[in-house]
């Protein structure tokens, strides 16, 4: 959210930290002592990974938290942060925004202090000396799982921050040996000129607070200039997705509009889950969770009548549809509420209250093995877990319909179609006929041919060779075998992501496939001998 929300937001909530009605289930304090925390995934392992906005210039944080024991230690420290005070009370403004895809975390950078108060009243200027010459900004950190594992911690200077800002790649070494590489990926304006008759020279501070990755792009939520960016990873382009009007305010007292603010960006399908926190007078019901299409950015409503949504997780379920977790940063801020977690079934269901009594809370990560949930807080610096109220009892995977859908997304990048689906199914379930129901070793090494058979049909499918395996051989033909790369392949990273973005909205059979996918190809390799 924009820095002056936040300010305003701590000194309410010095308030709500003196006790909770809390009727729903009691998170309880799983990590303590986080440098003001926005952000947090679940990483390899038993790690969560927590963006830290930090508590003075250039002390952002990213930090590795155990998953079962709370422990913290730290990856890398000394990120771009700032005080902020646009509005209201200093806050910090850093690290917003955290999503991992291989062994490449993507960090978003809020403002910091990139723009100050302005000489009239609710004016905005831009700060000529800046603590970091990042702000706003994404980086990209490549990282082992032997680095995730054993580090004790990476530190930038502030003249790394220099050379990330002139476009260097940083190789950095921590006091065990363990590298890691990091690069810019975006900087984008820390502000926009936005002139009024009483300041001419007013700006519009931008914020980022929330990244996704998708394909070859990285969505951004900017909960300054309240819209999502859509960037290329490869070449640092950026263009707006789709922004968010002000929205109707229905009390009787505060202007006759409101921000809506994105707070953060999920990728769900072929589109974005952003949810949009209404500003003051902060009214009831006026807060809303949107879908966003990606190809197209046309823009609805997916889940309304929330207060104050800051998060939004969507979780696939074994054989249903998706559920939805929404964290709400209060239930009603004008009188001090704390925060509290949904949960809906659907869009439209009723949401069941998962969890109460959350204090200024910001993000949710989930468990995917057992379940539970975590939550940061950003004004009392800690991670509460909420144990699972969801009972999983088998691996999806272990399921037909699991199964075909896991190939789906390992293979061709995407949920599976409905008459793609029906037709794996089958020939899975024929596959497994001969198999019989019982336990026994026979039974059991049958099933396992029987998935592998299926897993290899989809290799060997059209859609496959024609997405993922082109890509595959594109690496192949276009770079010699070399030091860095032995057998001419391409990295983890950059197949997925190339993989994406070749099958993008192809599915074989449908009307225009193949031209769709012939199409992609061109882009594809266009876009590949610009890199």
């Amino acid at each position: 959210m924009r820095v002056i929300k936040f300010t305003m937001l701590a000194t309410i909530f010095t308030f709500a930290l003196m006790g909770a009605n809390v009727r729903a289930q009691t998170p309880t304090v799983f990590t303590t002592g986080l440098k003001a925390p926005t952000k947090i995934i679940a990483a390899g392992g038993d790690n969560l990974f927590v963006a830290e906005a930090g508590n003075g210039p250039n002390t952002g944080r990213i930090s590795i938290v155990d998953r079962k024991t709370g422990v913290r230690r730290t990856l890398i420290d000394n990120l771009p942060s700032g005080i902020n005070s646009l509005g209201g009370e200093p806050a910090p403004s850093g690290p917003s925004g955290l999503v991992m895809r291989g062994r490449t975390l993507y960090v978003a950078i809020g403002v910091g202090d990139g723009a100050l108060v302005g000489p009239v009243q609710g004016s905005e200027k831009p700060n000529p000396n800046p603590s970091s010459p990042i702000f706003d900004s994404v980086l990209a950190i490549h990282l082992s799982g032997n680095a995730e594992k054993t580090t004790d911690g990476f530190a930038l200077t502030l003249a790394d921050q220099t050379r990330l800002k002139n476009g260097e790649r940083l190789r950095l070494t921590d006091a065990g040996g363990n590298r890691i590489t990091v690069e810019l990926i975006v900087d984008l304006p820390d502000y926009i000129p936005n002139p009024r008759p009483d300041y001419t020279e007013n700006v519009r501070a931008s914020n980022i607070f929330g990244v996704a990755v998708d394909a070859n792009q990285l969505y951004i939520a900017d909960a300054g200039l309240n819209l999502v960016k859509q960037v290329n990873i490869y070449t640092g382009n950026a263009t707006t997705l789709v922004s968010f009007p002000p929205v109707r305010n229905p009390l009787p007292f505060g202007p006759p509009v409101t921000d809506a603010v994105p707070d953060n960006v999920r990728v769900f399908g072929d589109a974005l889950l952003v949810p949009l926190l209404v500003g003051f007078p902060f009214p009831p019901g006026a807060s809303e969770v949107h879908k966003i299409d990606i190809a197209t950015g046309r823009d609805e409503k997916f889940i309304g009548n929330l207060t104050s949504a800051i998060d939004v997780l969507p979780v696939k379920m074994p054989g249903s549809e998706s559920i939805f977790y929404v964290l709400q940063f209060s239930t009603n801020l004008l009188q001090n509420q704390p925060g509290r977690l949904l949960r809906f079934d659907s869009p439209t269901a009723t949401p069941v209250v998962v969890a109460e009594g959350l204090v200024s809370p910001t993000n949710i990560a989930r468990d995917d093995r057992t379940g539970d949930l975590f939550v940061t807080e950003i004004f009392t610096g800690r991670i509460m877990k909420i144990a699972s109220t969801v009972t999983q009892t088998r691996n999806p995977i272990d399921e037909v319909n699991g199964f075909v859908e896991q190939q789906y997304l390992d293979f061709l990048n995407r949920a599976p179609d409905q008459a793609g689906m029906t037709f794996w199914t089958g020939k899975l379930n024929e596959y497994l006929a001969p198999c019989g129901s019982s336990n026994s070793a026979a039974a059991n090494s049958c099933r396992q041919k029987a998935r592998a058979r299926a897993s290899e049909a989809f290799f060997v499918s059209i859609e496959f060779q024609g997405t993922g395996y082109f890509v595959y051989r594109f690496y192949r033909v276009a770079f010699p075998v070399s030091e860095t790369r032995p057998r001419a392949l391409p990295r983890f990273n950059e197949f997925i992501g190339d993989a994406q973005e070749v099958g993008r909205g192809v599915v074989v059979k449908s009307t225009g496939w193949e031209g769709k996918l012939e199409a992609n190809k061109a882009a594809f390799a266009r876009g590949f001998v610009e890199r």
